[in-house]
């Protein structure tokens, strides 16, 4: 980019869940089930605290280095849903994420997570130009992300490396 590139080409995504669904193994006398969860439906650390909801462990697991990375590089346009399992379903600490069972009141383990839903992929040509700005390397150019106006400005320094930003203009703007 810094090296007198005319243009560069940015992919950006979008994952909407559509289907939740936590797997539990047979335990306690219990059968094994397919449990289809809401969002606000909580979840626990096996030690029974609260561990958040299930719209924050889905928010967790999309926005995870692992998860960006992959979409990132085998997604593309054609690509109009997804279909995402986390397995097994553990915390940094490697303990397992838990449901409660009401009837009867039990903290079942989760193996699985299942996540489904849509997505939509942009990839845009962004024209670059380049300048320096006293020992400051900089790239701007302009393009398109899902149908708004965009800019990319680029930085590279020694001591701090390159930074890149990629601002969308908002509605009403011009």
């Amino acid at each position: 980019m810094f090296g007198g590139a005319s243009s560069v080409w940015s992919k950006a995504f979008e994952l909407t869940p559509t289907k939740i669904v936590l797997t539990v193994p047979p335990e306690h006398g219990l059968p094994a089930e397919e449990v289809l969860a809401t969002p606000d439906n909580l979840i626990y650390n096996p030690d029974g605290t609260d561990a958040g909801t299930v719209k924050d462990l889905v928010g967790a697991l999309l926005h995870a280095p692992f998860t960006v990375r992959e979409f990132g590089k085998l997604g593309n346009v054609s690509h109009k849903g997804f279909s995402l399992e986390w397995n097994p379903a553990t915390l940094e600490a490697g303990e397992y994420v838990c449901l409660l069972k009401l009837d009867p009141p039990v903290l079942r383990r989760v193996a699985a997570v299942i996540i489904t839903g849509n997505c939509n992929f942009d990839i845009s040509e962004f024209g670059i130009n380049n300048g320096v700005l006293g020992n400051i390397s900089i790239a701007w150019g302009s393009g398109s992300m899902f149908g708004k106006e965009a800019l990319l400005v680029a930085s590279e320094t020694e001591a701090s490396g390159r930074k890149i930003s990629i601002t969308t203009a908002t509605q009403g703007s011009h």
